[in-house]
């Protein structure tokens, strides 16, 4: 005889408020929520959580509060990256981000002008962030003494244009300073029309080198000035700022050591697996090509470790027509190439890589129609299903395309394979494919019919 149902409807509105999210009741009470999945109450009972569609803590209400913190896109990326990340995948950064002020960047800067009211007296200026930018203007001398000599309410302050191309800006500034300048103004430029100007940038190439000279090693540089790195890094001068330094490996791993270390070992594999930084010393010292390293991993393994010489990963290379093939099919020829230095070319008569961008809408459902199922398409063109997924055309693109489980999970198989199972938890965690098929076929209620509702079994 069927035991009584213990969830009563009352009894599982008290479940449910214990918890904030859906997928923290469906894995502490499974069978409150089983129950509750199956008299059609998850709608009512779940209003108030954090569903698994609002991706989790970030629900839109909580991301819309993370936003109206922040005046600028940047601002809000650098503070909380994982709201706006959460907005994006969601689609909501144009709705959230309208109170925001745009800004600029290298590429795109606006026009803007300081002036004094009543006076033929002008400064015009570009750059990638106006608010920013005369903020710092107001802690320089040269407007310091123009508030001091005509008071800070005659300073005007204006936003000439919108963000725009710098080429164009630029062409704006070069005009209107030579307008301001045949109609009798003082023009307090200092640069020539034409310097890109912009956020105050703190970290110039002298800036940067005087820094690097305080620190012996890149780590000591790295731990106590990261933004001066990461300007070294962004102006590619890091080697010419760190050519000074020790390099702490180098201490350790003299010449003689990496050649010691790789005797050790019976193959490349094996020597990067077991001592990985030694492995590296000697690729930045160019040592893997070595006769001292190389002739006793021959001697050892025979020619194995060398299969893979110059000539024959030229010929492997030349049976495949695109990069991206060679390395699914013969990685080990490809990385051959890649670590001794004729990877260019090995790679000379295939297609280049497709360009930024290349997945468009037309693009994308072109390259679907050419498989039959998801899976396939997935996983021979997984750059073209990840653009799918990220432009939110999955549905559109795969319209044609089988679904396996539909061949397998049909009305009559996910009732057959429920009636093995007395418990419905016991079932999903048995068969979620078809667990999963019953909720798309909306036959759960009827697959689980037979079964006892209680907690899950231990």
């Amino acid at each position: 005889m069927r035991k009584p149902n213990k969830w009563s409807d009352d009894l599982l509105k008290k479940s449910a408020s214990k918890y904030t999210s859906v997928k923290e009741w469906r894995t502490k009470e499974e069978s409150a929520y089983a129950t509750a999945s199956a008299r059609g109450l998850l709608k009512k009972l779940t209003k108030g959580m954090v569903k698994i569609g609002e991706k989790g803590f970030w629900t839109k209400n909580k991301v819309k509060k993370s936003a109206l913190k922040y005046q600028t896109k940047v601002d809000w990326i650098k503070n909380e990256d994982a709201a706006y990340r959460a907005a994006y995948k969601n689609g909501w950064i144009a709705e959230l981000t309208k109170h925001m002020i745009p800004i600029g960047n290298k590429k795109i800067r606006c026009v803007y002008s300081i002036s004094v009211k009543g006076k033929k007296i002008i400064y015009i200026g570009l750059t990638g962030y106006y608010q920013r930018r005369i903020r710092d203007h107001f802690d320089t001398p040269r407007i310091l003494n123009l508030i001091k000599e005509h008071g800070k309410k005659s300073i005007i302050t204006k936003q000439l244009t919108k963000y725009i191309l710098a080429e164009k800006a630029i062409d704006i500034e070069k005009k209107l300073t030579l307008h301001y300048i045949n109609t009798g103004y003082v023009v307090l430029n200092k640069a020539k029309p034409g310097s890109l100007g912009g956020t105050t940038v703190k970290w110039t190439k002298q800036k940067i080198l005087a820094e690097a000279k305080k620190y012996q090693t890149i780590r000591e540089w790295l731990n106590k000035n990261k933004k001066s790195y990461a300007a070294a890094w962004s102006m590619n001068i890091l080697d010419q700022a760190t050519k000074h330094m020790t390099r702490l490996w180098e201490k350790k791993w003299t010449e003689k050591k990496v050649i010691e270390a790789a005797l050790k070992f019976k193959s490349f594999k094996i020597w990067l697996e077991k001592e990985p930084a030694s492995y590296r010393a000697a690729r930045a010292r160019n040592l893997l090509n070595d006769p001292r390293i190389t002739k006793h991993l021959i001697k050892v393994i025979g020619s194995s470790i060398h299969k893979w010489k110059k000539e024959k990963v030229l010929k492997d290379a030349k049976k495949y027509k695109s990069r991206s093939k060679w390395k699914r099919n013969s990685p080990a020829a490809y990385g051959a190439a890649r670590e001794r230095g004729y990877f260019l070319k090995a790679v000379k008569h295939m297609k280049k890589p497709p360009p930024h961008g290349i997945w468009s809408k037309e693009n994308i459902i072109k390259n679907a129609r050419k498989f039959k199922t998801i899976k396939i398409w997935m996983k021979k063109e997984p750059g073209a299903y990840g653009a799918a997924q990220k432009k939110k055309i999955l549905k559109e693109a795969t319209k044609h395309m089988k679904r396996l489980w539909q061949k397998k999970w049909n009305g009559k198989t996910v009732i057959r394979s429920a009636r093995k199972f007395n418990y419905s938890s016991v079932w999903k965690r048995n068969y979620p494919s078809a667990y999963a098929a019953a909720r798309r076929l909306n036959i759960l209620k009827i697959a689980t019919k037979h079964m006892k509702l209680k907690r899950r079994l231990a």
